[in-house]
């Protein structure tokens, strides 16, 4: 990781221009944060719209109305540090709300609850005894849940060098997980895009060291009450516009090349190049690059894994078919239902097609997708 150093200026001397590869939430970021430190920014993204993960698009409805729909549901947790200041810099939480809970359904009718559960690092461990998911007993008298307390010795260095080739499920097998604590993990685990074979148990470690034990704001979460295109990638267009950031869309790029005074992109010379794709199209793309053959950033990119794929699939219906839940559940997984989201809940613009029509607007994803499921009509 890169390491600051509060001796440089925050603004370049002289102009400088830079390309930003990637429009996603990073890209964005990037752009902006570039653009009002005085550089002339380039926005390059493969896609026709902005925003990668948070990218919205109108679909048109049998009826012939027209609703915006994005890649799925996100959860704005309160030690999103970084992410959340940025967003407050061009007042995009002002429309945020906290999710009223923070819930499981298990395949067998358990309902698992982490509403008012403490917020206090540890305390909070002792507190999810009431939810259901563990007892005590379970854990002071399983003479091999002791390899638990390696969630409270997380070291980024040492974890890893342990932990980083067993997979989680391997892990938990060992470890002899009850079965509620293991639809926990499960569900953790699936939330990050890969399967419990294919997680890393490192990897698990540092993110619940990361939501539980790292900071006080709890599991309770914070979501927009409106689309993204009108909550996120309109103000952010204007944020780009008003620093004049030229944005290329629909805009592949297939290698960089190395230049006497930078980069090269696209034909044109950059003294900076900000990849901010992901993992897959950076593997791809500096594999393809020119220059880069020395280069530290290439070995290390070459390493990485891309995660596995996912899926949204949003449904509007002619009734409601809700029982008293959250706006956001997380199921244990059945073939590819990992989360259900009641968008008529938590989003005004469904919550008043709902109110017009009678219906309900449901989003059904899956974190991970097996690998034999590769066509729509499968999945």
């Amino acid at each position: 990781m890169n390491t600051v150093d509060p001796n440089l200026p925050l603004k370049p001397s002289e102009p400088k221009n830079v390309t930003v590869i990637g429009a996603g939430l990073a890209g964005l970021s990037a752009s902006v944060t570039l653009a009002r430190r005085g550089f002339s920014v380039t926005l390059i993204e493969k896609n026709a719209y902005l925003g990668g993960k948070i990218g919205a698009w109108p679909v048109r409805l049998s009826s012939g109305e027209t609703q915006f729909v994005e890649h799925g549901f996100h959860a704005f947790f309160r030690h999103y540090h970084n992410l959340n200041a940025f967003l407050d810099s061009l007042g995009l939480r002002k429309n945020f709300r906290a999710i009223e809970d923070y819930a499981i359904l298990g395949l067998k009718g358990q309902s698992f609850s982490f509403n008012g559960v403490a917020k206090t690092p540890l305390l909070n461990l002792l507190s999810m005894a009431k939810t259901g998911v563990y007892r005590f007993r379970d854990v002071f008298f399983h003479p091999k849940l002791v390899g638990l307390l390696a969630m409270l010795r997380f070291d980024p260095g040492k974890t890893f060098q342990r932990f980083d080739q067993l997979s989680y499920q391997d892990w938990a097998d060992r470890l002899g997980l009850p079965p509620s604590m293991r639809l926990m993990f499960n569900s953790f685990s699936r939330a990050f895009f890969a399967t419990p074979d294919r997680m890393s148990t490192a990897e698990l470690l540092k993110s619940f060291h990361s939501f539980f034990l790292s900071h006080d704001g709890g599991l309770i979460y914070d979501y927009p009450t409106r689309d993204y295109q009108n909550t996120f990638l309109a103000p952010l267009q204007k944020e780009l516009e008003k620093f004049r950031v030229k944005v290329l869309l629909s805009t592949p790029v297939e290698k960089i090349q190395k230049s006497p005074g930078g980069w090269q992109v696209l034909g044109r010379d950059y003294a900076y190049v900000v990849l901010a794709a992901d993992a897959a199209a950076s593997k791809r793309l500096l594999e393809a690059s020119e220059g880069l053959e020395q280069a530290d950033l290439l070995t290390r990119v070459s390493g990485l894994k891309a995660s596995q794929g996912y899926a949204v699939l949003r449904l509007w219906t002619d009734r409601k078919l809700d029982a008293q839940l959250p706006g956001f559940v997380i199921t244990e997984h059945r073939d590819v239902l990992d989360s259900v989201t009641f968008y008529h809940q938590i989003e005004e613009t469904s919550r008043q097609w709902s109110q017009k029509t009678g219906g309900g607007i449901y989003e059904l994803h899956c974190y991970a997708l097996p690998d034999h499921l590769t066509s729509e009509a499968e999945i």
